[in-house]
């Protein structure tokens, strides 16, 4: 599916240019709020195909994430529907290893498709880029790839730790909470500066507006999947603030997954 999306931008936007020239004055024409609604930055242009290329991994992220941390649940939850995981450790195996393995394979098998999705999508996008800027472009999106790893690992970990520390569940709404619970906070403050410019456009005063939601911009940090912005420049320091964070909280979960899955009970 993801790659049928890049393929359909990739046809629209690059190859044939259908829409590029009537989004590019759509967007062109969009106050800065607007704009940052939908994770661009202020005076973006839409005048070329990596344009919209860059743009659709901003919701292409998202289902990828979601999709991954309910596959790493559903992993950890696999025998246990029909009662195999006694099998399992009581012959071959320790509550350890099970673990170890199945951790190790839910990582590893998201690492190579999304490898394989973004190569792809790396190949249509220099297709896409200016010829002069293609080496500037390719080294963006190979950096951008590292923190999806990085950033994708860390959800799909928090997933993993909270299978293994409770009971089979026929739905969880960890994913749902973890993914688009976080996205929604780390991004209201884009929601209170779009209604502060809907009423400075209809004459009312909007300062008790900015009192009662002033508190969301700290909240800007709060969603992961906000850093694989590709319109987003960070700094060096806060980008190894980043790795630095998805690395010890990927870490600490594991660890804490390991030890609660050896010890909950399975039914």
């Amino acid at each position: 599916m993801e790659l049928i999306c890049i393929g359909i931008v990739f046809v629209l936007f690059v190859m044939s240019g259908i829409l590029t020239g009537r989004f590019s004055t759509y967007i062109a024409s969009m106050p800065g709020a607007v704009l940052a609604f939908w994770g661009l930055p202020e005076g973006a242009s839409g005048g070329n195909g990596l344009f919209y290329m860059r743009w659709i991994l901003m919701p292409l992220h998202v289902w990828i994430a979601w999709e991954a941390c309910n596959r790493s649940m559903k992993t950890i939850w696999r025998e246990e529907e029909g009662g195999q995981i006694y099998a399992l450790v009581n012959q071959w195996y320790d509550r350890y290893q099970i673990g170890v393995a199945k951790y190790a394979w839910i990582v590893i098998s998201f690492i190579l498709k999304y490898g394989i999705m973004f190569g792809v999508y790396t190949c249509l996008s220099m297709v896409a880029a200016d010829s002069g800027r293609r080496m500037e472009a390719l080294t963006d999106l190979l950096a951008l790839f590292l923190k999806g790893i990085l950033v994708m690992v860390l959800l799909i970990t928090l997933s993993t730790c909270h299978a293994m520390l409770h009971k089979r569940k026929v739905w969880s709404v960890w994913a749902d909470v973890l993914i688009l619970g976080t996205l929604v906070l780390g991004n209201l403050y884009k929601v209170k500066d779009l209604l502060g410019l809907l009423m400075r456009q209809s004459g009312n005063d909007y300062t008790g507006l900015i009192r009662l939601l002033g508190w969301s911009e700290k909240l800007r940090g709060l969603a992961p999947l906000s850093w694989l912005n590709p319109f987003t420049v960070y700094s060096t320091r806060a980008q190894l603030g980043q790795v630095v964070f998805c690395l010890l909280v990927s870490i600490g979960a594991a660890l804490i997954g390991m030890l609660g899955y050896r010890i909950r009970k399975f039914a």
